[in-house]
């Protein structure tokens, strides 16, 4: 609230006790609104600080959470290669994992499980990174999600031809069965580079954006494990 015109005017030019009277009557008036103003930023402020707090504290949850998760892929990736008496591949694997992340903006939690049920299946840790990355393109080539795929290349993998002719790579069952497994799976190669190519995308840049910063929560959420 200011001073009124009339108040102010009268104020001024001469000793009016009628003006005199009003202006301090809306001086008090204005006194109390600064007064209640600043109470309420205090009020503001104090809410925006438990706001901070409760937001950090969420923050804090999700990356510890996330880090959990993590030690989660890594012990079930650990226990997979220990199976077929290969855990000491276990950083190399880790590695392989991330750098196939980063190219094709699938995340660690699909990835990994992926690769476990390769290796459950072949029994071979190279032959299942190479049928990983060639799901992913296929995936990736013809819009068939990656479980999907992998489903396909494993019944294709004992003979059964068609779940992966279904997904419409271009071959009958006939045709997929005349190829046999290996032929068909070098057949398939067409699809080369079709899940890195998706990366470009402005949605592919999206995405990768978000992998980025999940990968920095787990990385927050790691070390408040440590300080924990």
């Amino acid at each position: 609230m200011a001073l009124s015109q009339y108040v102010a005017i009268n104020f001024l030019t001469k000793f009016d006790k009628k003006g005199l009277e009003r202006a301090t009557k809306e001086l008090k008036g204005f006194d109390k609104v600064v007064a209640t103003g600043a109470f309420r930023l205090k009020a503001f402020a104090k809410a925006g600080g438990i706001a901070a707090a409760a937001g950090m504290a969420l923050f804090a949850k999700n990356s510890i959470q996330a880090a959990l998760a993590q030690e989660r892929l890594d012990k079930q990736l650990q226990l997979t290669l220990r199976s077929i008496g290969q855990e000491f591949e276990l950083p190399g694997v880790k590695t392989f994992i991330a750098d196939l992340q980063r190219a094709t903006n699938i995340t660690e939690d699909q990835l990994v499980p992926a690769l476990r049920q390769l290796v459950a299946q072949t029994g071979d840790l190279d032959t299942s990174q190479t049928l990983l990355s060639k799901a992913l393109d296929i995936s990736a080539g013809t819009g068939a999600d990656l479980n999907s795929v992998l489903d396909a290349i494993n019944k294709a993998a004992i003979g059964n031809y068609k779940s992966i002719a279904a997904l419409g790579v271009g071959f009958t069952v006939a045709e997929a069965k005349s190829m046999g497994f290996v032929k068909l799976m070098q057949s398939l190669d067409k699809y080369a580079g079709s899940a890195e190519a998706q990366t470009k995308t402005f949605a592919g840049q999206l995405e990768r954006f978000k992998i980025s910063a999940g990968e920095a929560g787990e990385t927050i959420g790691q070390s408040f494990l440590v300080f924990a």
